[in-house]
């Protein structure tokens, strides 16, 4: 599917949802700790993030992508982990939460490209989409 394509997917989609908040409270791993291959920052999943995140999936799993079975975690990556993890991860991690809680407003769809290189993924913007009208606030 061309960019084009993706950007009018998701400003159809970006339209009906307003900005909300995530609230970031826990560090964590995926797979988990014990395997981790990435540490994320995150905390609850918001029900508009989980609106968000099904109706693009749902939209291009019409487009032919397959479907997406994982539950969405709002979460922001922290770093990717390569090779084996340190064996302590899983205390460390367990010794960071709870965090401080602080809340990111989330007001947009960005479609980030990566690509791999010898020092690491790097990553580039191939477009912004703003969520609603981009003003108004739902309130928490």
């Amino acid at each position: 599917m061309a960019t084009v394509e993706l950007d009018k997917l998701c400003r159809r989609i970006a339209r009906s949802i307003s900005p909300f908040f995530v609230e970031f409270d826990q560090v964590g791993a995926f797979p988990d700790p014990d395997r981790a291959r990435v540490l994320w920052v995150g905390g609850s999943t918001p029900a508009p993030y989980v609106d968000l995140v099904r109706s693009v999936n749902d939209a291009l799993e019409r487009t032919g992508f397959p479907p997406e079975r994982r539950h969405p975690v709002a979460h922001t990556t922290l770093a990717r982990v390569k090779g084996r993890p340190d064996r302590r991860l899983p205390e460390i991690v367990e010794r960071m939460n709870p965090l401080p809680p602080w809340r990111i407003r989330v007001d947009r769809i960005v479609l980030m490209e990566s690509r791999l290189a010898r020092s690491g993924a790097e990553y580039s913007p191939l477009f912004t989409v703003p969520l609603g009208d981009g003003g108004g606030m739902e309130s928490d």
